[in-house]
């Protein structure tokens, strides 16, 4: 992912917007692992497995975008804190809690991929985009389980 970039300090805003959604993939990984565990039904349960996996998929994409643009290895997937414990509520509240929690993440890719076009790095603009329409379906799954889960629907 090497694109032309800008300024020095567009740079190191680049990688530190980058490192910073790592960080938020490897926690939102955890959460959905502790909330995976609450669910009743394993096809619910595997369904909310898959995103676990897309979105260590998307750590492991922004530190190999940060590390390609800084020249050095970034802390590894995995070094970062998460909530890995169980969370308190019930199931649906924590979904609810989650798919927030997507939809807010899109929207700081959605920024990200913004300052990386203003700063000439379309690569990375064009991979941020990529991960908020991805974020964007996870908290449709989310939405899915949701429904399946409503205490007041079944």
């Amino acid at each position: 992912l090497g694109g032309s970039m800008g300024t020095a300090g567009s740079t190191r805003a680049l990688i530190g917007g980058l490192m910073a959604l790592a960080a938020a993939e490897e926690a939102m990984a955890g959460r959905l692992m502790a909330d995976a565990a609450a669910l009743r039904y394993g096809c619910l349960r595997d369904r909310l497995l898959a995103v676990v996996r897309e979105d260590r998929r998307h750590a492991r994409l922004l530190l190999e975008a940060a590390r390609q643009r800084q020249g050095e290895s970034p802390p590894r997937s995995g070094g970062f804190p998460g909530t890995h414990g169980a969370r308190p509520g019930p199931p649906f509240l924590r979904l609810q809690e989650d798919r927030e929690a997507k939809l807010a993440l899109a929207a700081r890719y959605r920024a990200l991929g913004h300052e990386a076009e203003v700063a000439g790095d379309g690569e990375a603009a064009a991979l941020c985009r990529g991960l908020a329409a991805e974020e964007t379906r996870h908290a449709q799954v989310l939405l899915d389980l949701l429904a399946a889960t409503d205490p007041y629907h079944n």
